[in-house]
């Protein structure tokens, strides 16, 4: 639309009972500014693959069946697709319902997809006269076959109990349930939360004898580290459960200082994992590299960048788990080598906002997908990924730090996840509305 005047006429037509009169408005119409300068796409993509809704991202793309197909879970759209790889073609398609979900919500685990519903209910109920109020939680685990999208039944919390989160293991045998029961406002303090150890083929449902915040898994199934968050105000804890036997085998007790302890990763041979304490009342935020066997502190990252972990969830390892990168800021990122804990490189990208990274499946390489600073790609209400920054792809190469990274532009949209086809041959990455699929040779090659 041109600059200038425009007229608005106002009329409620659907409610004639409201005998609201018609008026009119005008409106002032200023010229929009000019878009981001478009720059030329990498001619390393091979075919993006659509998704149903243009202004959805993706948080989440994993590689199934050895690299035959890809699934895309879509942001905030909750619709997740299953492609295959080499024809580019859709094969199934699930709608997860859209009510609380989180970024995050879908796992893949013994050829099915799970996704947790989340849903709760405010209420109020009079209490010797007085109003108070009461939260109830509804939450289920969802599942669907794949690659079809066949419905599964739901797993069901406890009887006036909701699912709060629920986790599956890798392998797709276990669940770990975390439910809460209702409670009253004034009661919070006395909340309930249970956790559930699940073996879902044989729908064998034991509870473990904590107070659970967060659960993790250990890469090959068979053990799962839980935080424990006291109901009343406390210092949080940290144990190790041995799936099989359903016993808690080993405990650690942080102090008040210490606040939120968060496990960041477990290495690939699940003997040493990364967790992140994030200080207070004073204490200091850490980033410890623990046993798990015992859960004792083999070494402590410096806190000159301990303290300046801007987001204490994020990182990731390289195949080997010997180097763990992660950003302490938007311009910097770290690798740290768990070996001896100390860093090996330190790299900055000036201005931007960051996405995901990742290092190369050989080692070789880091990836920073990011965009130069501006409107923040996930704002609530999604602008028009023509609106944005567009996309770029930085790689370094790690035995040549000071080198210049590789700079590769991608299609307008938003930052979204990466992910490696288990050959490394082949990259893809979550747009606006598509996820693109990429050639790694090319991406690395002399132009």
């Amino acid at each position: 639309m041109a600059a200038g005047e425009a007229q608005l006429n106002v009329r409620l037509e659907g409610w004639k009972a409201g005998k609201v009169n018609p008026t009119t408005h005008t409106l002032h119409i200023e010229a929009g500014t000019p878009g981001p300068k478009p720059q030329p796409v990498t001619k390393a993509l091979l075919a993006s693959l659509p998704h149903t809704e243009r202004r959805a991202g993706f948080t989440q793309l994993q590689f199934l069946t050895e690299g035959k197909q890809l699934l895309a879970a879509g942001y905030p759209s909750g619709v997740v697709q299953v492609f295959d790889v080499a024809r580019r073609k859709e094969l199934g398609k699930i709608a997860v319902p859209r009510a609380e979900l989180d970024p995050d919500y879908a796992s893949v685990g013994g050829g099915r997809l799970f996704a947790r519903q989340f849903a709760y209910r405010y209420s109020t109920e009079m209490i010797e006269g007085k109003s108070e109020g009461r939260v109830d939680y509804l939450g289920t685990l969802l599942s669907w076959e794949l690659p079809g999208g066949k419905p599964c039944p739901p797993l069901l919390p406890e009887k006036g109990a909701g699912i709060m989160d629920a986790k599956v293991s890798p392998d797709g045998r276990w669940v770990l349930s975390i439910e809460a029961r209702g409670y009253r406002i004034a009661e919070r303090a006395k909340r309930e939360r249970q956790l559930y150890r699940i073996e879902r083929e044989k729908g064998t449902k034991t509870r473990v004898e904590v107070f659970p915040a967060h659960t993790h898994f250990f890469p090959d199934s068979t053990q799962a580290l839980i935080t424990t968050s006291p109901a009343e105000e406390g210092p949080m804890g940290l144990v190790r459960l041995d799936l099989a036997q359903g016993k808690i085998v080993a405990r650690r007790d942080f102090e008040p200082a210490d606040g939120d302890v968060l496990v960041r990763v477990i290495v690939p041979d699940g003997g040493k994992a990364l967790v992140t304490t994030t200080g207070k009342k004073g204490g200091q935020r850490r980033l410890l590299l623990i046993e798990t066997r015992t859960l004792k502190t083999l070494a402590t990252l410096s806190e000159s960048i301990s303290q300046g972990v801007a987001d204490p969830y994020t990182g990731s390892l390289d195949t080997t788990g010997k180097r763990f990168q992660f950003s302490n800021d938007k311009q910097t990122i770290h690798i740290l080598n768990l070996e001896t804990l100390k860093e090996e490189h330190v790299f900055r990208i000036a201005d931007r906002n960051y996405g995901q990274q990742l290092f190369s499946p050989d080692g070789k390489h880091l990836l920073a997908l990011w965009q130069p600073a501006g409107e923040e790609h996930r704002s609530p209400a999604l602008p028009d990924p023509v609106d944005v920054p567009q996309p770029r792809l930085s790689i370094f190469l790690l035995r040549d730090p000071k080198a210049k990274p590789r700079l590769h532009f991608l299609p307008p949209g938003y930052l979204g996840a990466m992910a490696f086809s288990p050959d490394g041959k082949m990259l893809a990455i979550g747009g606006a509305g598509e996820v693109h699929l990429l050639d790694w040779t090319s991406l690395i090659s002399p132009k």
